[in-house]
Formats: structure tokens, sequence, C-alpha cells
């Protein structure tokens, strides 16, 4: 999602400065805006200027996920072009509407006064050449630089002084401290729309450790709770993925979703021909609600969007219950290379500038556990197939991520069900599918 900053009119009647807004472009950020927060909003914004990572923006300019979309509304009326607040510090706009230059270190106006007949009285230092302030920005010849909370600069303008902050960790401004966590977007050999976002907000380890009890819990009570479980959770990841994509302005059944993949992913525990005509059932569901509900032209696409939310979380969670009915040991084992891969992932992706350290230091966790199971002969891997099925999960958990990305509407998308499972996506069928070959051999 991108992130969204009002200000004046704009800010008073939408109540914040700051949100989260879904959208692919600029007019997809200001449309859904203008959904929630109403006509007067919608008034101010069509008085605005739209400025987008510090530039003027167009309607059709790509945004992702940390970019900033700015609505700078008129600081008074009149039929001529308005003029928007400038930030303090900030010179005025070439013609051409360039951003200006940075601006010099401010001086504390009492230092500045001061100073102002001694400087009069001798020559300055290297003056006719401009100087480099401590970021390396040039200034113009005759800039005053100091540190200074009340600070006037050489012409005319307050300065406010310059904030080291942290890519991590906390800042101290106006006496509060904040957290300041990373700010641009992640780099990511796979571009924007396809990255993995880590949310860190809340008690996300617990609750992944809570999760592997409760999974390995499940599988040794046997298959009712673990059935329930995955349903569940299969359901609530679908009910997410169509809720999303609805704010983000497709068709979708956030309804038809959720009981489709709780359908779908309990359908597993009774075999692979029901699992089959749950997705079927689905699919049928979806296109009659779709009829209903929405113009004729506009069916496909409706149906296509709840099923896209519908199967991949219903699919994975049902080839967990697949395997487990074909060999627990194969059950246990994946459960336990996906929570090493999401351990790894999480602890070190989080923090990581880029996104590969994460999934790279989480198959190495597999292949390390893998190593474990190779020496402890957990069946049915006994001795080198627990290495090639660990090969397997180091490189399918990774990709699972990437398609639950594509599966949303955005990767920053709230859905913390769906990232719950998305790991599972491409690994866990083709788990139940290489295992069944697998025992099937060993017979």
């Amino acid at each position: 999602m991108a992130v969204l900053r009002l200000f004046a009119a704009a800010r008073e009647a939408a109540g914040t400065a700051t949100e989260q807004v879904p959208g692919a472009t600029v007019d997809e950020v200001l449309d859904a805006a203008r959904r929630r927060h109403g006509d007067q909003f919608a008034r101010v914004l069509a008085q605005s200027k739209v400025w987008c990572n510090g530039s003027p923006a167009t309607g059709d300019q790509v945004v992702g996920p940390g970019d900033e979309v700015a609505v700078l509304p008129p600081v008074s009326g009149g039929s001529g072009p308005p003029s928007f607040p400038r930030p303090s510090g900030m010179a005025s706009r070439a013609p051409d509407d360039r951003p200006p230059r940075p601006a010099s270190p401010p001086r504390r106006l009492g230092r500045l006064r001061a100073g102002h007949r001694a400087r009069s009285r001798r020559p300055a230092v290297g003056a006719g050449r401009p100087t480099r302030t401590a970021t390396g920005s040039r200034d113009r010849p005759g800039a005053h630089s100091s540190d200074g909370p009340d600070a006037v600069a050489s012409d005319g303008l307050t300065r406010l002084p310059a904030l080291p902050v942290p890519r991590s960790g906390k800042v101290a401004i106006g006496g509060r401290e904040r957290p300041v966590m990373r700010t641009g977007p992640r780099r990511t050999p796979v571009g924007r729309r396809y990255a993995v976002v880590y949310d860190t907000s809340g008690h996300k380890v617990t609750l992944g450790v809570v999760w592997f009890l409760a999974v390995i819990g499940a599988l040794a009570l046997g298959w009712a709770p673990l059935t329930l479980l995955f349903g569940v959770a299969a359901g609530w990841a679908a009910l997410e993925a169509a809720s999303r994509s609805v704010e983000a302005g497709r068709s979708a059944d956030p309804w038809v979703a959720g009981l489709g993949g709780a359908a779908i992913g309990a359908s597993g525990a009774a075999g692979s021909g029901y699992l089959g005509g749950a997705i079927l059932l689905v699919v049928l569901v979806a296109l009659i609600v779709a009829a209903i509900t929405t113009s004729r032209e506009r069916v496909l696409g409706a149906a296509g969007s709840s099923v896209l939310s519908t199967v991949p979380f219903g699919l994975a969670s049902a080839c967990v219950l697949l395997t487990r009915d074909l060999e627990i040991g194969a059950a246990v084992v994946l459960v336990l290379f996906v929570s090493v891969y999401e351990a790894g992932d999480f602890l070190i992706g989080s923090g990581a500038a880029n996104s590969v350290e994460g999934p790279l230091v989480g198959g190495v966790t597999i292949v390390i556990t893998g190593l474990v199971v190779f020496v402890l002969r957990v069946p049915p891997f006994d001795g080198a197939p627990a290495l090639v099925f660990a090969a397997i999960a180091a490189v399918t958990a990774p990709v699972g991520q990437l398609a639950c990305s594509a599966v949303l509407p955005a990767p920053d998308a709230h859905a913390p069900a769906a990232r719950r499972l998305d790991s599972l996506l491409l690994l866990a069928p083709l788990w139940a599918f290489a295992s069944g070959l697998f025992v099937a051999s060993q017979a």
C-alpha cells in the first residue's frame, strides 16, 4: 500500500494526516481515499495538487509499498491557480518544477545577529565558493551553518536542523521518542509487486510458536482436530484475500471465498477425489453468485477473483491433510520444515535491506533440519531421501510467498492468515504428490 499524506484542508476533511491506502497507481490511491472519506474530502481533493515521492504526480504513475502520495490543498480561495503550503526551509521552485537543492544548515538567530558586524569587518574564509555540508550537499556562497533549533538562514527563511534518522530504532522528535523503521522500498529482484512485506506489529514470534504447537498437537490427536484447524485457517485466509481484493476495486465475493476455502481445506481429510469435487463446486458457486450480483460482462472476472482468492489456500491446507493420511511422519517433517523456514526468514528478513537474506537464511535452516532428519532416520525418509525433500522445501517455500503476494492485490495487504499459509501454497501440493510416489515405491 502507498502512504497517503494529507495537509491543511485535506487533513481536516479526512480526520488524519497519514494513512496507508491501497492502489497500484496514483489515481487508484486517490479513488480509494475518496471512497473512504466522502464528499467533503473529494471536493478538497479536486482543488489540490498531488505529489508523489517529492515530485509532481500524474494519475497513471505507478506506486508501490513505501511510496508517498501527498495531497496539498490551496492555502486560500480565489479564481487563480491555487498556492500550496511550502514546508519550512524549502526554497522557491524553479520554473521547471524541479526539486530545490538542499537548504543550508541553520544558524541560531542570536548567533547570527551577534556575529553579523564582526563578519562584515573581515573577509569570509572561502567566500565566493560553494561549501559542502556534513550531509554532502552543496550550499550557495555565503550560506550560514549551525545546528540550532531556532535558526534563520541568510536568505531569511527559517531552517530546521537535519536529524540523523536511523534505519531502525527510535529518534527523538519534539521531545518524544518515536519508532523509526526502514524508509524507502525494499530492494527485491522480482519487483515491488511480488515482494514479501514483513508485518512486525504485534507478537508475531509468539503467534508463530503457538501455531506450530497447535499443528503438532492436531497431528498427534488425529484427523478431526487437524481438519478443523486447517479448514478454519484456509477459510480465514481466503476471506482476507477476497476482502482485500474488494477494497482494491476488484469484483470478488468474500463469503464465497471464505466458505469455499474452508470446504476445500477440509475436503482433504476425505481424500483426493473429494478435494477435486470441492474445487469444482466452489468454481460453480462462484459463477452463480457472480451472475446474480454483477453485470453480464463482469461475471467471469468476478468469479475468477473469488476462485483465485480461494483455491490456493484451500488446496495447500487440504494437501497437509492428505499427507497426514498418507504417512504421519511425512506430515510432521513438512510442518517442521515450514516452521523453521518461517522462523529464519522472519527473524532475518524483517530487518534486512533486501528481499534475499530472509529466504536464504530460511532455506539454510531447512537444510540443517534436513540433516537432523537424515541422521535420526525419521520415517518414511530413511536416509538420503530426507535431504532431497529438504531441498524441495528450501526452493518451493519462498516461491509460495511470492505466489501469495500475487494472489493479494498488493504485497503489503493486511492478510495475516494468508501469510500464515503462504509458505505452503506450492510446497504442500508438491510434498503430498512426492510423498505419495515415494511411499508407493517403498511398498
